[in-house]
């Protein structure tokens, strides 16, 4: 972020307050569609207030200057986009899951994935090495900003779930007055897709969190997750390599798949009647 400008101009000033006036009811209607995807924020979005300044720049765009620095510096946002989307288009992240192999696993499992691809090889079914095409299940935004990059990056990637995560509340706050995040909880219901936001500041819990959305929904959808920064944050820096690592974790500890047949059928066997009963309950705290 670059250093705060000593000047603001009359006009800049005008056009911030002709801004916040228009922008009141996409506020609220903002926050109501964010609760419906995110409710753990209901409270701290009816209880805080900014200690930051979101305002129109010379340019026309919004721009946030917050302890002396502006989220998309001097430049702007639509400069400061257009370097993201040249260094996405140079080296995108893709968090890229080990082929298949039988080799290093034990005996059974072995026997098993041999058969496996032995059983899909007849049938045609192909096992590539890399992604073949850019769109894949899974997409993280590591920072929200004021959301200039969420709907290129959804179009482009084309994603069922969307892992939004922000370590400041201060950027997310005010993107509500700029980003349609009403026509994307929109578009998530008409789709089918999933929108996953997280605010937070700690990069191991940034980590956990993410395994624990991602397995919620599919753990076995991991393979190819793109994995992309919008602005420069050390934050980010230090989680990218522990998300790595715990979103690797994702797949494991998963059970077997014929011991929960077992314990649904087992469940349904006791609880059909209607008749089951609570032996000894006991008040939880």
């Amino acid at each position: 972020m670059a250093p705060k400008p000593t000047d603001i101009d009359t006009d800049s000033m005008d056009a911030t307050a002709k801004f916040m006036e228009e922008t009141n009811d996409f506020f609220q209607e903002n926050v109501q569609a964010v609760i419906s995807m995110a409710g753990y924020l209901t409270g701290p979005l009816k209880k805080f207030t900014p200690s930051s300044r979101l305002f129109i720049d010379e340019n026309g765009e919004p721009n946030v200057e917050f302890q002396g620095t502006l989220l998309y510096g001097e430049e702007g946002l639509s400069a400061q986009r257009e370097k993201e989307r040249e260094r996405f288009e140079k080296k995108p992240y893709r968090i890229l899951r080990a082929p298949i192999d039988s080799r290093g696993l034990d005996k059974h499992s072995a026997l098993m994935m041999s058969r496996v691809m032995k059983r899909a090889t007849s049938e045609g079914v192909e096992f590539h090495k890399h992604p073949q095409s850019r769109k894949t299940r899974n997409l993280i935004l590591l920072g929200i900003g004021l959301g200039p990059h969420l709907d290129d990056m959804i179009e482009e990637i084309d994603p069922l779930h969307i892992l939004m995560v922000e370590t400041s509340f201060e950027f997310f706050y005010h993107s509500l007055r700029v980003y349609d995040w009403k026509a994307l909880a929109q578009k998530c219901r008409d789709e089918g897709r999933r929108a996953t936001i997280i605010i937070e500041k700690n990069p191991i819990q940034i980590a956990l969190n993410l395994r624990v959305a991602m397995r919620a929904i599919n753990p076995c959808s991991l393979d190819g997750t793109y994995m992309h920064q919008h602005y420069g944050n050390s934050l980010f820096a230090n989680a990218q390599s522990e998300i790595s690592r715990q979103l690797g974790l994702s797949q494991t500890g998963l059970g077997f798949f014929e011991d929960e047949l077992f314990m649904l059928d087992h469940s349904y066997q006791n609880m059909k009647t209607g008749e089951n009963r609570t032996m000894n309950a006991r008040k939880t705290p």
